[in-house]
Parts: structure tokens; C-alpha cells; sequence
């Protein structure tokens, strides 16, 4: 029917249907609009949280197709996200290996393959990731996207890597100072029959014979050989309850004793020995006392053992509620980075054992020290510790007790 032969009611009819669609295709399209923009909306929403979190997110399709990265990931491979955004994960060959690209890229098929998320920890351009791979699936429920969440755990590892060093060395520690508890007893045992025992028995085999008719002049001659065999035997007894425990800390007191022993390792050994002092030290517990006192004795029989010094140098003195030691030397010196565990022939710990002594107090040590410009080492305990030691010992008494 040509135009022109309709009626008015025909071209009235045609023209409500043309307004019903042009009015159906309007509220088509304002649909259309409202949900582009809940969906821009909804990505904008989902890029500020995944980029809100410190681990690095990508979202890519079943081959690889990266869809969205956050910030993270664009740092990490110093890569902008637009650049990012259409690569492929398996194409970094400058970045990763073709071996870790097939480890990757079966991963990523069996998450496809079981829709149920893994985890497992990589490793990318020295750093240790934890991953958590998730399936995105579709209304029908296949998997059309996988999720990708990588955290640094680097400092963790690290931190973990230390823990186990230092325990491996706490355990070596315990096993060394078993065997030097036992070797100082072997050495105290062999001190007391080869030097004291012996001189006694002579003296007393000697003192037998006098019993029998002798000439004045043997008589005298005996008589002087016991007295410089008691004399040898306590000087040996002397040496050896210094070495076990000096009587005159407990007499002179700590600074007293120390000075004492700075002059025992000059008489014996010839190292010029200073000691020096401010005048202001205060008393601690004799727990803490002992303790300090061997440690300063060991510090100087590492001087005389290792050092190669010519003079060495023990100051005590105190800075607000802190015991500072300091032993210093001008011998062959160290590198400080090689302290670990370890104990000589005769039983002595090396500067990792005092280290720990220390910290047990609450204090620290403090080692300085190059090779050919000697070494200075610092023990610093503090004052507030005083009491501590007996707290704790009866702490631990209780808890045995439980």
C-alpha cells in the first residue's frame, strides 16, 4: 500500500508503534548507560582495593593474557599498567627462566583444572613469594580467570634463616660448654695430683726419712728442700683457687679484683696491662660480679693467646644506669663479622659464649676491631639488672616445681 492510499487511522497506528520503540530503545539505552557506568563503577571499586594492598595482584585470562595488575606489580617489573595490560605471563623470557615459565604455567592448569585455589612459594629476582592462585568462574561455573596473589616474604625467610643459624649455634654452644665443664674438671683433677699431690707425697716420703739417724748436715738439706716443696704447693694451690674462684672479689670487691688481675697477667705473662677507673662504680650482684670478672679474664687470656699485643688496657666506669668494661689491645686485630661458637684446646669460649653471658644480663658487647689496628671490646651491663638474675632463677625453680 503506497503512503499516499493510507488512511489517518493507519498512519496515526504506525506512528504510536514508532513512538513505542523510539521510547523502548531510549529506556534500552539508559539502561545500557546506567549499567557501563555501575560497571565502571564497580572496576574503579576494585582497582583501589586491590591496589590498597601491599602484595602483588594480577588477573589473567585461562592462556595467560594479563587483564589487571595493581600498583605492586607495576613496580615491581618497573613496567606501566597499560604496557602490562594484553602481555602474556609466560613472556617475560628476560625476566624468568623456561623451566619456572612450564612450573608456572602447570600450576596455573591445575587450579583450571580442580577450580579450587593453590598455594605454594616462589621465587622471583632473588625474592621469596608466597602464592595464592584462585579460580574466577563464570555464572555457569567454569573457570574463565585466575587470580593471582604474590606477597614478599623475603625478610620472613631471612628472618626464619637466622633463627635457625642461631639456634644451631645456641645447641653447639650447649654441646662445647658441656665438654669445657668437662675439661676443666679433667684440669683441675690433673692440677691437683701432678702439682699438689705430688709435693705432698715427696714432703711425706721426706718427712719419713727424717725419722732415720741422718747427719746434721742432710738434716738441714732435707729440711730446706720440704720447705721450698710447701712453699711450690701453696703457690700452687693459690694459682689454682684464683683459677676457680679469686678470693679477694668477694674481700676487695669487684674494682679492687679487678685490678688485681690486670697485675697477675703483667707478673705472668709480660703483656703491659693497664687499669684505669672513674671512680664511680657501683656494686651488683655476685652473680653478675662472677660472671664479669671471667668474662674480663678470658678477654685478656685471648690477648695473650691470639692478639700479638704489646699493651692492653681495662677501663670500668659508669654512664647513667650502665656498667661500661672496656678491654682494648694494639695487637694483630680481627675481622668482627667471623664471631660464631667455637672453643680452643684448653676449654676457653670465643666472643659469641660472651655475647650470650651478656644478654642473659640484659646487657651487650660491643666489638671494634680491623685487621693490624687491634681491638677494642665493650661490655656494657645495666644497673636496673641488679636483682634480676634472682628473680628469674626463682622463677625458674617454681616452674620445675610445677
Amino acid at each position: 500500500m503506497r503512503y499516499e492510499d493510507k488512511t489517518k487511522e493507519q498512519l496515526l497506528s504506525e506512528l504510536k508503534k514508532l513512538r513505542q520503540r523510539i521510547t523502548a530503545l531510549k529506556i534500552s539505552e539508559k539502561k545500557r548507560t546506567h549499567t557501563e557506568e555501575a560497571l565502571k563503577e564497580s572496576e574503579e571499586k576494585a582497582l583501589t582495593l586491590i591496589n590498597a594492598t601491599i602484595d602483588f595482584v594480577t588477573l589473567i585470562d585461562k592462556e595467560g593474557t594479563i587483564l589487571e595488575v595493581n600498583n605492586e606489580v607495576c613496580k615491581s617489573i618497573n613496567k606501566p599498567r597499560d604496557e602490562l595490560i594484553g602481555m602474556c605471563i609466560y613472556e617475560f623470557d628476560d625476566l624468568v627462566t623456561p623451566e619456572l615459565i612450564r612450573y608456572r604455567r602447570s600450576r596455573i592448569n591445575e587450579v583450571v583444572c580442580l577450580k579450587k585455589p593453590i598455594f605454594f612459594e616462589d621465587e622471583f629476582k632473588g625474592r621469596h613469594l608466597d602464592v595464592r592462585i584462585h579460580p574466577v568462574c563464570d555464572a555457569h561455573g567454569n573457570v574463565n580467570q585466575i587470580a593471582i596473589f604474590s606477597r614478599d616474604i623475603t625478610q620472613r625467610k631471612q628472618a626464619e634463616k637466622k633463627l635457625i643459624d642461631y639456634q644451631n649455634q645456641l645447641r653447639l654452644l650447649t654441646s662445647q660448654l658441656t665438654l669445657a665443664e668437662e675439661q676443666e674438671r679433667r684440669r683441675i683433677a690433673t692440677d691437683l695430683h701432678d702439682r699438689i699431690g705430688q709435693t705432698l707425697s715427696i714432703s711425706y716420703i721426706k718427712l719419713g726419712a727424717m725419722r732415720e739417724p741422718v747427719s746434721a748436715i742432710n738434716l738441714e738439706k732435707d729440711v730446706d728442700a720440704i720447705r721450698e716443696m710447701i712453699d711450690q704447693t701453696i703457690k700452687d694451690t693459690h694459682s689454682l683457687t684464683f683459677d676457680l674462684c679469686p678470693p679477694f672479689l668477694y674481700e676487695l670487691g669487684f674494682e679492687k679484683a679487678l685490678e688485681c688481675l690486670v697485675e697477675e697477667f703483667q707478673n705472668q705473662h709480660g703483656l703491659t696491662t693497664l687499669f684505669k677507673s672513674d671512680g664511680k662504680f657501683t656494686s651488683l650482684d655476685n652473680e653478675v660480679t662472677i660472671l664479669l670478672f671471667r668474662t674480663v679474664r678470658e678477654l685478656l687470656t685471648n690477648i695473650v693467646k691470639h692478639a700479638r699485643a704489646q699493651k692492653a688496657q681495662v677501663s670500668i666506669g659508669r654512664e647513667k644506669n650502665t656498667i661500661q668494661i672496656v678491654v682494648e689491645d694494639d695487637g694483630i686485630g680481627f675481622n668482627p663479622n667471623t664471631i660464631k661458637p667455637q672453643i680452643d684446646r684448653k676449654g676457653g669460649f670465643g666472643l659469641f659464649s660472651i655475647q650470650e653471658r651478656l644478654h642473659f644480663l640484659g646487657g651487650e658487647m660491643k666489638v671494634e676491631s680491623e685487621p693490624t689496628k687491634g681491638t677494642r671490646i665493650s661490655l656494657m651491663v645495666p644497673l636496673r639488672y641488679k636483682g634480676k638474675l634472682r628473680r628469674r632463677k626463682e622463677d625458674e625453680r617454681k616452674n620445675s616445681s610445677c
